[in-house]
């Protein structure tokens, strides 16, 4: 059976879960590594607001894009979608990229 996450803001910012690996299997790197990305979020100054640190846990920092989201273990591509259902799915037309 699958769940979904409640998302008020609509773009799963407040997720908080443990989910570790984007929707094509690829292991995610932890926001606090530069390697092989060197993630502008880890220069956040409020990294706890946004869920960031010593994890490699699927965010959606600042609601920067339209679903809970990571950086890869892959030089290519950089980031990719986490396998995180939004119950409250809304499209958004505002700049933030979806597939």
């Amino acid at each position: 059976m699958e769940t979904c996450f409640n998302s008020t803001a609509g773009d799963g910012r407040e997720y908080r879960g443990s989910l570790n690996y984007t929707e094509k299997g690829v292991l995610c790197q932890p926001w606090n590594e530069r390697w092989p990305h060197d993630p502008e979020e880890r220069k956040f100054r409020n990294q706890g607001r946004d869920g960031l640190g010593k994890h490699n846990y699927c965010r959606n920092p600042r609601g920067k894009r339209a679903r809970p989201w990571c950086y890869t273990t892959l030089k290519r591509p950089v980031w990719q979608y986490c396998d995180i259902v939004l119950c409250n799915r809304t499209i958004k037309t505002s700049g933030k990229e979806d597939t």
